[in-house]
């Protein structure tokens, strides 16, 4: 069994009956076949001479501010995807979702159906209900507060364009920058 992993190529077919995608290497991409990602350049394996070319940037000039909107508008700004903030509704719903919780409403429901102790009951689903709600003001104001800081951060970077040095919001950097 060994000896038939010694050949890469042996290795590659073998993966590709596993994974039903074939990967193809060389110097400057790594291309999936069946994938939906783009292929990427491997930019550890080029000099700056190079490097500056694929950028179509230069070392000391940068971009111009033409090349510069049509590579924004063609890459789209660096920023990641932000997440959208939970709604209050799921942020209380969330609160019940713990393991502890579950069988506090296990136990108010046997004190209340099976040994008629009502009482009980009721003081245990208000408890509960304290506890969820302190716990959803305390996650909300924690998520309005995180919301507020990224508003607050613009981070800025250093960049050559047009032969000057400038700062720019870092979601503006484009590829060559």
């Amino acid at each position: 069994m060994l000896n038939l992993f010694i050949n890469g190529k042996t290795l590659l077919i073998f993966l590709f009956i596993i994974t039903g995608e074939l990967a193809i290497k060389n110097k400057d991409l790594i291309i999936s076949e069946g994938s939906s990602v783009k292929p990427e350049i491997l930019w550890h394996n080029h000099n700056l001479e190079d490097t500056q070319k694929l950028l179509g940037t230069d070392l000391k000039k940068g971009l111009s501010e033409k090349d510069a909107e049509s590579k924004l508008a063609e890459h789209g700004p660096n920023q990641l995807e932000e997440r959208k903030g939970r709604t209050p509704f799921k942020i209380f719903i969330s609160q019940f979702n713990d393991f502890m919780i579950w069988i506090l409403i296990a136990a108010a429901f046997i004190s209340g159906v099976l040994i008629r102790e009502v009482t009980d009951a009721i003081v245990i689903l208000v408890i509960l209900v304290i506890n969820s709600v302190l716990g959803f003001v305390q996650e909300y104001k924690a998520e309005q507060a995180l919301q507020a800081l990224k508003e607050l951060a613009s981070p800025s970077a250093l960049v050559i364009r047009a032969g000057r040095e400038k700062s720019i919001y870092s979601k503006n950097l484009v590829p060559g920058d």
